[in-house]
């Protein structure tokens, strides 16, 4: 009797056969189990500030869910997760993510991620200018001086690349290194390794052919996988730099708990004192190290920020990388507005960190081009004059470069090199 009540009741809430709304009620306690599950192992949260002390820095709310229909209501709403699971709780993909689907269209992207992994991952070269390119978020920041070592910074990822444990590591302390940086959100995928994995993981959904298993088979080759980490570690070479110096720097502006939450109100950063997980408070330590992380992601490249929108470009056959463009624009911002956010504090340490930052995104966004060019044209004895003359009827690309010539100049005619590039 019970049973037939609640069937009539159910009928008349969410309509349709007597199995269509078992399905219903099935889904239901599949999503509301999911959640309970979610929530035990970190990967669901209860809020956004949440999700960020578990270094969920992008994390959406999940509103939508098909299987469930407007009617029927589960524990899933509400939570929030990673942009990844909330389009798995939608259990729908984009036009281009269905374009991945058509054998002609995926045979295209292989394609294209195999030159690029040609041309970035496997050059010495790039290997090289990725490293060293990479030291500019550094003087961008201000972050030129001893407050923390390069040397041990490089150790780190070297480590991290090649394996602890050998003879003078202490494999705990460098574990517990790395899975700080990680938690914290400083170490992040570098702009190739973010690409390329965004690129085969929606290629390898769709194994049905032999091209497939070929191109599967040498992506998880290992030399491509060192090689995909040591590109990976250029970045985090200097955000783990970056990161030490910003945590030194701070220790001597903020002298307790209560001057890092004033500091992250400044910010226009909410801060929790207690830790969501443990439940336990915070100390003063793990308040700079979030305060620290909080500037390495938002000044340094940090891809995981970078929007859904551009993500989705990378699934087209043209542009590459192009998430390094965005977060060069968003870093970029974001370094001058915490530098003038610093510069305006009634602390004084932090308007020395502020006044060094502006001076260090001066440097690098102005200072550094025009520096190079008059060097370049007192070397060579190509005069400026020249250099714009040529610049008069230029290739686009060139028009509004920074040329820096490589010899002398005779009668227009010279070697150079686009700085600005």
């Amino acid at each position: 009797k019970n049973l037939l009540g609640a069937e009539k009741n159910l009928k008349a809430v969410v309509g349709g056969t007597t199995a269509e709304m078992i399905s219903a009620m099935s889904n239901k306690k599949a999503a509301d189990f999911i959640a309970q599950s979610g929530l035990k192992n970190g990967w669901l949260f209860r809020s956004v500030s949440s999700a960020r002390n578990n270094n969920v820095l992008n994390a959406v709310p999940i509103e939508d869910i098909p299987r469930l229909g407007n009617v029927l209501k589960s524990k899933l709403r509400g939570l929030y997760a990673s942009p990844e699971y909330v389009q798995m709780f939608k259990g729908t993909g984009g036009v281009l993510d269905n374009l991945i689907a058509i054998p002609a269209y995926r045979a295209i992207m292989q394609g294209k991620v195999g030159v690029q992994i040609g041309k970035t991952l496997y050059s010495p070269q790039t290997q090289v200018r990725n490293v060293s390119s990479a030291s500019l978020f550094a003087l961008m920041n201000g972050h030129i001086g001893g407050k923390a070592s390069v040397a041990n910074a490089m150790k780190m990822v070297f480590d991290d690349i090649f394996g602890a444990g050998k003879e003078g590591v202490d494999l705990v302390k460098f574990n517990n290194f790395v899975e700080r940086m990680v938690r914290l959100g400083v170490w992040d995928e570098n702009v190739v390794a973010s690409e390329l994995k965004g690129i085969i993981d929606q290629i390898k959904r769709n194994q049905i052919n032999t091209t497939d298993k070929l191109f599967d088979k040498l992506i998880k080759m290992a030399p491509t996988d060192k090689v995909a980490r040591l590109y990976a570690g250029g970045d985090n070479l200097w955000k783990g730099y970056g990161f030490n110096y910003s945590r030194v720097q701070l220790n001597k502006a903020l002298k307790n708990m209560d001057d890092i939450k004033e500091w992250f109100r400044y910010m226009g950063q909410p801060f929790d004192d207690i830790n969501v997980i443990t439940g336990v408070k915070k100390t003063f330590d793990d308040g700079l190290d979030e305060a620290a992380a909080y500037l390495i992601r938002n000044t340094y490249p940090t891809y995981s920020k970078v929007p859904e929108a551009i993500k989705a470009i990378r699934k087209l056959p043209f542009g590459n990388f192009v998430s390094f463009p965005a977060e060069m624009m968003r870093t970029s911002f974001n370094i001058m507005d915490i530098g003038m956010k610093e510069i305006a504090s009634s602390n004084a340490a932090l308007r020395q960190i502020g006044y060094r930052r502006m001076i260090g995104a001066y440097t690098v966004l102005g200072g550094a081009g025009n520096a190079a060019l008059n060097l370049a044209s007192e070397l060579t004895g190509t005069t400026l004059e020249e250099i714009e003359a040529y610049k008069s009827f230029a290739a686009d690309w060139n028009k509004n470069s920074i040329l820096l010539p490589l010899d002398k100049w005779v009668k227009g005619k010279g070697k150079a090199i686009n700085f600005s590039y």
